[in-house]
């Protein structure tokens, strides 16, 4: 096209004022060009980048493909269309233009530059260090192109090449806040969180209003439990630049380490509005509503989730595991779980491998234990004995942890078994080769329902014999998991095979081993409160998801049977002083003043929690879902239990505890059973003082605390399994 002097002074001044960011009066001037020059490419095509700089993605495609249909060989236009559908979030539309770009011109740096950034997008590492080499080959200067060559390598771990990379782009441009923020995050990658943060802020210098780095500044200030400056640094992210995860990740801080619930729902809801199908916040509702024991409202939230996601596996496994706080039959549970194996179909273990194994059914056994929980929590507080007293001359222990939280507990656990493998970081391909690698025999899950990531690996059959113990209560519905370990309370023998998918493997006594935390073995026993206060001070430091509108119900009555008694409720939730309310009004249903409530939240430390037993007469077990190591803890504490027992797993832990202790009379079979039980304990302040004295003896002697005896038994199912399993494969 001829260009006129009037033409040309005119696309001289547009442009002058595009590079100006005077975007409105370039835009206005490209206009008039095209009203007399409609068909000239260059004004269409800075029309669209006019457009797109005003926030108009649509019409500046719209622009640029007829100035690329104009001049089909002019490589920039294909570069520019591929970074607008680059921003719709459209990778194979925008990676086609790159590619098309580089036909046209396989020198022009920046396509190559964008298409390494699509790339590293769709996780093709290799790819994107290919393309962003070549545009640093063909520009050397282009410290764009250096700055994301070194994220990339950060992301294959290739630290010594990303930090040369990170260096050759801040030599060129030292004030660079997006290579400052990548150099930052190289030291956080090598631990070095000090050397981190400057850079980080170094960037927040060079562009203030920087919110990645905030985000950045805010992972630093979390790795290092420092909670409140990490929401702090998150919240400015959020005023900054409002992100869906950033706003999930300030609700789940909120909510799990201040529990501020409300705040914590506003932003759960606040990212849910950004981004109406990311599921992570949904799970944030499900925890507040946990921890106000709103388990109805929780599994409402789950099945919006389910219809956003129907083949969300974590969603259908949470689905499950909260209905165990409300369904009071093992066959509604068994049937719960059918959907499931359409999730996770069914795998065989090679046989040629099973007859490997086989080969000598006596040798020592390659036993492994796989959880999310080798860690403060409780799975390890009952496994700690377990682990600490299996035969090593009949078997070879192995842990395999899939969690990225580690403790002293994982340290202590660490040093009780052969080998220890931590799989958080590892992608289930990974983790189901290297348990095939160590040829394990029997495979103990100890999470069940409650890890997605570890069922995962379990469905994929890594070892020949899988079993669940412990860490879920109830049947997994799935063919991948060949026994559960139970006892004769939790799962009844005449009735409870019906309602597993699993063969139940029975221990003698209770499946329960318990062992209070090291530090805590000396507290003391304190004197029944009741003799000072003058009133029967009844209590549960069970989870509040577990305060069901029944266990509300049955402990009022027996609050109205005891008048002047008090009921003592820890939980975390209750460090939330708007949630008094929200269980004050529970209570005011069945005729409880607020005075007769007496909440605690968080304690500094464990200590502290043990010591409030010492304001606790009488311990009441939650229902349907019954407490298991609150229910250890006070009776070691010199606290009696009484727990009302059902049909399900989850609601006969408690029969499985006092039974085995030698206290039955303390398990309740109808909720009138219940609160006569305890009138008749509250009514016998002596009786009380005697107990509280020889309670934590009696649980010593008892087999809940025979490690030894447990273990051997335990090795016995493991043993006769075994046994079962190559007579069985040889016939095969």
């Amino acid at each position: 096209m001829n260009t006129t002097p009037a033409l040309s002074q005119a696309l001289q001044q547009a442009l002058h004022y595009y590079q100006h960011s005077q975007w409105a009066q370039a835009e206005s001037l490209y206009r008039s060009i095209l009203h007399t020059h409609p068909t000239h490419a260059e004004a269409l095509n800075m029309l669209g980048l006019c457009r797109v700089l005003q926030g108009d993605v649509e019409q500046a495609i719209e622009c640029i493909q007829k100035s690329s249909q104009l001049a089909p060989k002019e490589a920039d236009y294909a570069n520019n269309l591929g970074n607008l559908f680059l921003q719709k979030n459209d990778l194979a539309a925008a990676q086609g233009y790159f590619q098309r770009a580089l036909k046209l011109n396989p020198k022009l740096p920046s396509a190559h530059l964008n298409l390494g950034v699509v790339l590293k997008q769709q996780d093709d590492l290799g790819g994107a260090v290919k393309a962003l080499r070549k545009a640093v080959k063909w520009a050397p200067q282009y410290a764009k192109a250096w700055y994301t060559l070194g994220t990339v390598y950060l992301a294959q771990k290739q630290f010594d090449v990303a930090r040369t990379a990170l260096q050759k782009a801040l030599r060129l441009e030292p004030h660079n806040a997006d290579a400052l923020n990548a150099m930052g995050g190289w030291y956080k990658a090598q631990k070095q969180p000090e050397q981190a943060r400057q850079y980080y802020h170094k960037a927040l210098k060079a562009r203030p209003d920087f919110a990645e780095v905030y985000v950045n500044l805010g992972l630093l200030w979390e790795a290092e439990e420092d909670y409140a400056h990490a929401i702090q640094a998150y919240k400015t992210a959020m005023t900054l630049k409002p992100d869906a995860k950033v706003a999930c990740t300030l609700g789940n801080l909120l909510c799990q380490k201040f529990t501020h619930l409300q705040e914590a729902e506003d932003y759960f809801q606040q990212a849910i509005a950004l981004e109406a199908d990311y599921i992570l916040p949904y799970d944030g509702l499900v925890s507040i509503k946990m921890q106000q024991a709103d388990i109805h409202g929780a599994l409402d939230i789950y099945r919006t989730v389910l219809e956003i996601n129907p083949t969300h596996r974590l969603g259908w496994l949470s689905y499950l595991y909260l209905n165990h706080y409300v369904v009071e039959h093992p066959e509604a549970l068994l049937a719960m779980c059918q959907p499931l194996k359409a999730h996770y179909p069914a795998v065989e273990y090679p046989l040629e491998h099973k007859l490997q194994h086989c080969q000598n059914p006596q040798r020592r056994l390659r036993l492994a234990y796989i959880s999310n929980d080798f860690r403060d929590h409780s799975v390890a507080y009952f496994m700690q004995a377990v682990l600490a007293q299996h035969d090593s001359e009949r078997f070879e222990v192995f842990c395999y942890h899939r969690h990225f939280e580690t403790d002293d507990m994982t340290v202590y656990l660490r040093g009780l078994v052969d080998h220890w493998q931590e799989f958080a970081d590892k992608i289930d391909a990974e983790c189901v080769q290297h348990i095939r690698r160590d040829q394990i025999d029997i495979l103990v899950d100890l999470s069940g329902y409650t890890s997605e990531n570890v069922l995962s690996l379990l469905t994929q059959k890594p070892a020949p014999l899988q079993m669940e113990y412990l860490g879920y209560p109830g049947t997994s519905g799935l063919p991948c998991i060949d026994y559960r370990v139970v006892d004769v309370h939790t799962e009844p023998p005449a009735s409870a095979q019906q309602f597993s998918s699993e063969s139940l493997l029975y221990m003698p006594d209770s499946y329960f081993c318990y062992q209070p935390p090291a530090l805590i073995e000396q507290v003391p026993v304190a004197p029944l409160p009741a003799v000072n206060n003058g009133f029967i001070t009844f209590g549960s430091f069970n989870n509040a998801a577990k305060l069901s509108d029944k266990t509300i119900e049955y402990w009022s009555a027996i609050l109205r049977a005891v008048p002047t008694s008090r009921l003592l409720l820890k939980s975390k939730v209750f460090s939330d002083i708007a949630s008094h309310a929200l269980f004050h009004q529970r209570f005011a249903l069945y005729g409880i003043a607020p005075e007769r409530l007496i909440f605690k939240g968080r304690t500094p430390d464990k200590q502290a929690h043990f010591e409030l037993y010492q304001d606790m007469d009488i311990a009441l077990d939650t229902y349907p879902y019954n407490g298991a190591t609150t229910t250890c803890e006070a009776l070691w504490m010199g606290v009696p239990v009484l727990s009302l027992n059902g049909a399900t797993h989850a609601s006969r832990m408690g029969l499985s505890i006092l039974h085995t202790l030698g206290k039955a009379e303390w398990v309740c079979t109808t909720p009138q059973d219940f609160i006569h039980k305890a009138v008749e304990l509250a009514e016998d302040v002596e009786h009380l003082q005697a107990l509280r004295g020889g309670l934590r003896d009696c649980l010593r002697a008892s087999p809940l605390m025979q490690a030894e005896r447990f273990t051997r038994a335990l090795e016995g199912l493991y043993q006769q399994t075994w046994a079962d399993f190559c007579a069985k494969a040889v016939q095969v």
